[in-house]
């Protein structure tokens, strides 16, 4: 079992992390890996800072949409990963809503 043991996780390899990805979130629907992100981000704290993680975004960032958006731009979020893991808790952090975020092409 490697719960909370971090050292194993960051002793694995991509391929030993991937084979973990896919066997815990096999057979997952999208809305129960919502469900799971959104408990998650509810509790989780950064180990450095004992902060929860939405309390941790670049606020330039957050100013910065803000102010673009109140000048009438239109903003977007493109991650370069992880964007179902994303999407349930950005819009409250960001200010963008999920049907405004994208992944690269592949």
């Amino acid at each position: 079992m490697i719960e909370g043991d971090h050292k194993a996780l960051a002793a694995m390899g991509e391929k030993e992390l991937l084979t973990i990805m896919a066997v815990t979130h096999a057979n997952m629907t999208t809305d129960d890996f919502a469900k799971t992100v959104r408990d998650w981000i509810a509790t989780a704290r950064h180990p450095r800072f004992d902060r929860p993680y939405t309390d941790l975004v670049y606020q330039p960032m957050v100013e910065l949409l803000r102010y673009l958006r109140a000048n009438g731009f239109k903003t977007f979020i493109v991650s370069g990963g992880g964007v179902e893991f994303m999407r349930p808790w950005a819009e409250r952090a960001y200010g963008i809503p999920p049907s405004k975020w994208s992944a690269p092409p592949a």
